[in-house]
């Protein structure tokens, strides 16, 4: 990213840009640097400041937590994350709770309450994409192995240019 870094205000005033973007004037974070939003009454983000990273992470779990995630679905999980591929730069993951969870990383200095909105709304569109996919299941990593050598598919240019 070009141009100055964004520093006005802090954590705190970025949380009240956004809020104000997504009419709830006052938002702010709690005593832990959080502060949590719920989506058509499906989805909660939790939005961290992570000082010590200066970062914010955006958390949003896929499912109620209800269900194990299948062997073959975690597979899939983990290959999206490669490159970022499949997971929009952000990483998929299982939360110590057991539920899979869709997270992103933005720097704290350049993060807007702008790009949060934009953000969330790329998140939100992901979660929904990996939650209709958990809730379908994914094949186990030897099918799609087997499926993938079967077809004869190469693997994608950018994986086949040298460094």
């Amino acid at each position: 990213m070009t141009g100055a870094p964004h520093v006005a205000g802090g954590p705190d005033s970025t949380i009240n840009e956004l809020g104000t973007l997504i009419g709830v004037p006052g938002l702010k974070l709690d005593g832990n640097g959080c502060c949590q939003l719920a989506f058509d009454g499906r989805w909660l983000v939790t939005l961290a400041h992570v000082p010590g990273a200066q970062r914010w992470l955006l958390s949003c779990p896929l499912t109620d937590g209800r269900q194990t995630v299948p062997h073959g679905s975690q597979t899939a999980m983990l290959r999206a994350n490669f490159m970022g591929a499949g997971s929009g730069g952000g990483f998929l993951c299982i939360a110590p709770d057991g539920k899979p969870c869709l997270q992103f990383q933005l720097p704290l200095a350049e993060t807007t309450g702008q790009h949060l909105l934009d953000q969330l709304e790329g998140l939100l569109n992901l979660a929904e994409t990996w939650a209709e996919r958990l809730h379908r299941g994914e094949p186990t990593s030897g099918e799609t192995t087997a499926a993938t050598h079967a077809g004869g598919e190469r693997p994608p240019p950018w994986m086949l240019n040298r460094v």
